[in-house]
């Protein structure tokens, strides 16, 4: 998998985002009781110790909480983070991206896992 980094001058971020197609299975999570109601799997566009944004086949409801489980290659088991899904907005198809995709913002709460601290720093 190659990673790039994006970090355009004009972006004033607190992290570093890293380009790279991740698998993702994620939940959405219901209001009180946390009991997700919502499954699906999606990509990864990029990444950062911040946040994700998230390439969907279907749109999710925005803001809400969200579960996910990123793959990482070679390894038998992903990694879980929760986040909030700040936004969802539809993409035009363009170069090797699906005609009808959503592109989701998704923050990350709480702390991070120590194997996605490691992940990041390998990304560096």
């Amino acid at each position: 998998m190659r990673i790039t980094i994006n970090n355009s001058s004009d972006e004033n971020r607190k992290y570093k985002r890293y380009a790279g197609k991740f698998k993702v299975s994620f939940s959405v999570l219901s209001g009180k009781g946390a009991t997700p109601f919502e499954f699906g799997k999606c990509l990864t566009m990029d990444i950062s110790r911040g946040g994700a944004r998230l390439l969907l086949d279907e749109s999710i409801s925005t803001p809400i909480m969200i579960q996910l489980n990123i793959s990482i290659p070679n390894r038998n088991f992903g990694i879980f983070v929760l986040g909030k899904a700040l936004y969802c907005n539809e993409r035009n198809g363009s170069g090797n991206m699906p005609q009808s995709a959503f592109e989701a913002g998704i923050k990350f709460v709480g702390l991070l896992p120590p194997d996605f601290e490691h992940l990041l720093t390998t990304m560096a």
